[in-house]
């Protein structure tokens, strides 16, 4: 009887070391992917922020071309006004 019981003890304490051997390794990794993790959502943080100063500058530059665009509009149309003057007085 002493000796199953100190080869349970035994055979207990081995399982135990290479378990907890085991769960140190995946500690580890789990620990390593969670940093690797929390760097790939640091630098999508970074490309979001990029993005909306893009997008301000892209809605910008839209502005400014709409505005370019009117501003050429106008420019057309009193040229055409000044084609129909000079037609009508020829």
């Amino acid at each position: 009887m002493f000796r199953a019981t100190k080869l349970f003890f035994i055979v207990l304490f081995i399982f135990g070391t290479g378990l907890s051997a085991f769960s140190q390794t995946n500690r580890s990794e789990l620990e390593r992917r969670k940093k690797a993790l929390q760097n790939e959502i640091d630098i999508t943080n970074k490309l979001i922020s990029e993005t909306k100063k893009n997008k301000k500058l892209s809605l910008s530059q839209l502005n400014i071309l709409n505005k370019k665009l009117e501003v050429r509009k106008r420019l057309i149309n009193t040229i055409q006004l000044e084609v129909n003057m000079l037609s009508s007085s020829i």
